[in-house]
């Protein structure tokens, strides 16, 4: 899956992301894509990760959280996960 990095606007306080933190966000995503099957969309700025998709399970909500502190353990984690059961 080739995604590539999309600039919205920011408001004049927020800083844009670097290029260490697009690599980061694109590291995490294949790492998801490729361990846990899953499509989530990361999205880094300033201190803060942000995690967007959804997954099948509470328990792989979790999953996905762990696997992102585990890459950037110093930043912030904002999980927006949203689980859809069957």
């Amino acid at each position: 899956m080739i995604r590539f990095a999309e600039v919205t606007s920011f408001s004049t306080h927020e800083k844009l992301p670097d290029g260490k933190d697009i690599m980061l966000a694109l590291r995490m995503e294949r790492r998801l894509q490729c361990e846990m099957q899953l499509s989530v969309r990361v999205h880094i700025w300033e201190n803060q990760i942000q995690l967007f998709g959804t997954v099948p399970s509470w328990y792989q909500k979790q999953c996905v959280q762990e696997i992102v502190r585990e890459l950037a353990p110093e930043y912030r984690i904002k999980n927006d996960l949203l689980v859809h059961s069957h």
